[in-house]
């Protein structure tokens, strides 16, 4: 998998007392999950709920015959701003990274949507983008 990380400074998505009892390590995020699954649904991506998993919260998004793996997790130290981080996963078969096929590529349509709705956000500054 190709991944594209973005981390950015935050004022929002902190979670509820109840929220973070839901994942295993409290790690804020399902807010944030929540959101972008909404914002990219509205954008006509087909996006599941936010889940909780051990490294915070995920959903996934389907493209055009394509799957996508997408994490959130906020790391809050007391005074806001809190540290956001969102990575977007392109799913490939094994066959497809054997022969080198469906490569994320630095215009894919999910990660510009991703990346778009971030950008759009007045609670969101500083906002980079990285590929791993």
């Amino acid at each position: 998998m190709s991944n594209t990380h973005f981390s950015f400074d935050t004022t929002a998505f902190r979670d509820t007392e109840e929220l973070l009892s839901e994942n295993i390590n409290r790690i804020h995020g399902h807010e944030l999950a929540s959101w972008l699954s909404r914002e990219l649904g509205r954008l006509g991506y087909e996006a599941t709920d936010a889940s909780d998993e051990d490294f915070g919260w995920y959903f996934d998004v389907q493209n055009e015959g394509h799957s996508y793996f997408c994490t959130a997790s906020v790391a809050t130290e007391g005074q806001l701003p809190d540290e956001g981080h969102v990575t977007v996963a392109k799913n490939r078969s094994l066959i497809d990274r054997i022969l080198g096929r469906n490569k994320s590529v630095s215009d894919d349509a999910v990660v510009t949507a991703i990346a778009a709705i971030l950008e759009s956000s007045t609670a969101i500054s500083n906002l980079e983008r990285h590929v791993e």
